[in-house]
């Protein structure tokens, strides 16, 4: 079975998390750098030293943490406060500002309404 996953990428709008360890060789990292670039929805992508197999760093975690967070947006009283407060504490006062440098693409998918249509 074959599956185009660009074509797909260009039609998909639930928020993705792609993630790659920067010297893969079983699965390059230009694979996800090409779903990236076509993704139509909500994204992020962590990139990390490392390989197909390696040990993901604690970075990797913290953005993964932090997107289901800003995706699933839980209510405060569901986590016991702030998310926010949570890991400043932990990692220390405006740690989450500058987490790695991830960041997150604000569009929403409404912005991609004049889009060409994928054909999918």
């Amino acid at each position: 079975m074959y599956l185009n996953t660009i074509k797909v990428a260009k039609c998909c709008f639930v928020p993705a998390l792609l993630r790659h360890a920067i010297d893969d060789d079983f699965i390059r990292p230009h694979h996800s750098n090409h779903i990236f670039e076509t993704y139509m929805g909500d994204k992020n992508i962590i990139k990390f030293e490392g390989d197909h197999n390696s040990p993901r760093p604690q970075f990797y975690f913290d953005s993964i943490n932090i997107f289901f967070h800003n995706v699933l947006q839980p209510p405060e009283d569901e986590v016991g406060g702030s998310f926010f407060d949570l890991v400043n504490d932990y990692f220390g006062k405006g740690a989450c500002r500058s987490l790695n440098g991830v960041g997150y693409d604000e569009s929403t998918p409404a912005e991609h309404k004049d889009s060409k249509p994928c054909g999918c």
